[in-house]
């Protein structure tokens, strides 16, 4: 029986599921775009995963390359309750524990079938984030390299900025007092800017996307008076 299921769980819920506080723990290695031991066949047809692990780093793959539908073949699950909840739990963790997943992806609809000796599930992806938001990613091995990285944006009049931090050696704290220093002494308001973290909840030594936005200052209007300034009590004696 076909079954339509969105991807949009709460922590809360994959916390009850054995094992899950560990899968959510987990580091990724690179997965690459056309690796032949995720795809079934050899071919690129079909996405080919035996178990969680290999579920996760298929749609890993999808993902990374902004991929709008797909199709999974998942083996040596027994029936399609427990398919669909190994789908539900990859799909939380792609979408919300990894710092790509949580910044490109809007949200993941599946159908899922049962074939023979599979169950084929149907993938389709929103994002939303764009491909050139995608290649402006900057990777970064700690957030120190976030100070330069934006006095060079600002520089080159751009109006956003997104960094892979590998190792955030840094609470998201001290990163947003930082930005705001800089910022600051750029002139620009509170309300000018924003700073944003993917996933949203972290830890010191997480790998983390930090997006940093922004609205330059408005340039004066042609023929606009300057500021009034103070004068000194004795200009007019």
């Amino acid at each position: 029986m076909e079954k339509r299921h969105a991807a949009a769980l709460l922590l809360a819920v994959l916390l009850s599921f054995p094992g899950c506080s560990a899968v959510l723990e987990r580091s990724y290695d690179v997965v690459e775009p056309h690796n032949s031991q995720y795809w079934e066949d050899g071919t690129s047809s079909a996405l080919r995963a035996e178990d969680y692990q290999s579920l996760v780093n298929g749609l890993l793959m999808l993902v990374s390359n902004q991929t709008d539908a797909g199709l999974v073949r998942l083996y040596g699950y027994g029936d399609q309750a427990s398919a669909m909840r190994a789908m539900d739990q990859a799909c939380a963790e792609v979408t919300m524990q990894d710092p790509l997943g949580a910044y490109l992806v809007d949200y993941v609809t599946y159908d899922c079938v049962e074939s023979a000796g599979c169950y084929e599930i149907t993938v389709k992806i929103a994002y939303q984030k764009t491909p050139a938001q995608l290649r402006a990613l900057v990777n970064a091995t700690t957030a120190g390299a976030l100070q330069e990285l934006l006095e060079t944006a600002l520089q080159e009049e751009k109006t956003e900025l997104a960094v892979k931090i590998g190792y955030m050696d840094r609470s998201a704290e001290e990163v947003s007092a930082q930005v705001a220093q800089i910022m600051e002494e750029k002139g620009m308001a509170a309300e000018d800017w924003s700073v944003r973290y993917y996933p949203d909840e972290g830890e010191v030594g997480d790998a983390r996307i930090v997006e940093i936005t922004w609205q330059p200052p408005s340039p004066p209007l042609p023929g606009a008076l300057p500021e009034p300034q103070d004068l000194p009590a004795d200009a007019f004696s």
